[in-house]
């Protein structure tokens, strides 16, 4: 059979279309996944571009924040170093190193005529004028602020016992006169209406109190100086106080009114000066503290006046060493519940027990039997008047002693007064009851 050219030649065309077509249907796929491809690519680099921009804002918010720290560290760095002290603090709390500061740059500048302190105060409005209003300080001598005053007086009725527990007057002079009752109204009963009546009045006598100056000695290392001015002012208003304390709980309690006691009279050598008869006196003298009992504290408590058992309670003094060996080991035979593994309380028949070292008057604490005043009971509050008298100076030496030994004198001026006025007689214990054994 013959096959025509012409079929032939349809049939390649047939071919070629149908190849045309799988070739284009070909193209069109693979234009569909590169497009597909092209597609997915945007959207990974949008995601990773939008990751990328949250972990730059990220990492933007995290440098800020290092930023505050770092402020806030150099801000902590700054007050640290400004106000840098080491150890405990004794004349000031955590909380008062502003104050500590002051008064400390204070003392640089009155005391040691540092410059820098100087304008410090004077940037702060701390006055560093002397006593004589030489702003120089050739003089040596300034009025203590009154803040740093009250300090020290505050931590002296810490450390001391007499001005802790009387009643404190406030002197404008030097002389302090102050009224006390002699005696009672009189009283009566009226026979018949036209009877005469007694005056009543109370009978009134006049108690004066002299206000005497006390200085006090400290010694400061110019090493402490140079180490820390928060340790610096600590340590001199801790010793200003201390040696304050010491002293006027030493004339208070047995200043014989000689100069070296500032003429004070204390409260023992008072008592006694009235004679062994007066009832303020319980008279054990030659008896051991071993051999004290309890009946001889009984008569002590039984002596006190009777108008010193109203108000504030009155309390025993005496040494730590009377405390523990007598009053404890009469608590302990008479049925006082206590524990070898805890402290006892200071206390002893119900009222409290101070304890100092001035009526520890003998070193032989070996041989405490020849200690004689050992111990007392009453009211600081009316046995005596405590007047005390504002304004005190500061002025220190580099000089002499201190020169040599590299330190810096401190000497501080106080005034007060005392004066005791209830020491009872022979007719009448007082506010204060004195056991002599």
């Amino acid at each position: 059979m013959e096959i025509k050219k012409e079929d032939t030649v349809k049939d390649s065309i047939k071919e070629n279309k149908e190849a045309i077509k799988i070739a284009m249907a070909e193209i069109k796929a693979e234009q569909e996944a590169a497009a597909k491809t092209k597609e997915k690519e945007t959207i990974d680099v949008k995601e990773m571009v939008k990751e990328m921009m949250a972990e730059a804002k990220e990492e933007v918010k995290e440098v800020k924040e290092v930023k505050k720290v770092k402020a806030i560290v150099s801000e902590v760095s700054v007050k640290t170093n400004k106000y840098n002290h080491f150890g405990k603090l004794v004349a000031y709390k955590e909380t008062e190193l502003e104050d500590a500061y002051n008064e400390g740059m204070w003392f640089k500048a009155t005391q040691m005529g540092d410059e820098s302190a100087k304008t410090y105060c004077e940037e702060n409005g701390i006055s560093t004028k002397d006593m004589s209003g030489d702003a120089s300080g050739a003089a040596g001598g300034y009025t203590v602020p009154n803040q740093l005053l009250a300090r020290v007086i505050t931590l002296a009725s810490e450390y001391g016992i007499v001005r802790a527990n009387s009643d404190v007057l406030q002197a404008n002079s030097d002389t302090l006169w102050i009224p006390k009752r002699a005696s009672n109204v009189s009283i009566g009963w009226q026979a018949s209406q036209n009877d005469e009546k007694d005056d009543s009045d109370i009978a009134f006598e006049q108690v004066e109190v002299l206000i005497r100056q006390l200085y006090v000695l400290t010694k400061l290392s110019n090493q402490l100086i140079s180490d820390s001015i928060i340790n610096m002012i600590d340590y001199v208003v801790k010793g200003m106080a201390e040696a304050l304390a010491q002293e006027e709980d030493r004339v208070c309690l047995q200043g014989n009114g000689i100069a070296a006691d500032g003429l004070i009279t204390g409260i023992v050598p008072a008592i006694i000066a009235i004679g062994d008869d007066n009832l303020s006196i319980v008279n054990r003298i030659g008896t051991a503290w071993a051999d004290l009992v309890l009946a001889d504290f009984n008569i002590v408590m039984g002596r006190l006046a009777d108008y010193a058992w109203s108000g504030r309670e009155p309390q025993w003094t005496c040494s730590n060493n009377f405390y523990h060996s007598v009053m404890n080991r009469i608590k302990g035979t008479n049925g006082s519940t206590w524990s070898l593994e805890s402290k006892f309380s200071k206390q002893f028949l119900g009222y409290e027990v101070i304890t100092t070292p001035m009526l520890a008057v003998t070193e032989n604490l070996a041989n405490p039997s020849i200690i004689e005043e050992v111990c007392m009971f009453g009211r600081y509050d009316q046995v005596a008047a405590f007047a005390n008298r504002t304004g005190a100076s500061v002025k220190t030496s580099t000089e002499g002693e201190a020169f040599r030994k590299n330190q810096l004198h401190i000497r501080a001026e106080q005034r007060f007064g005392y004066t005791v006025h209830d020491e009872g007689s022979d007719d009448a214990a007082g506010s204060m009851i004195l056991l002599r054994s």
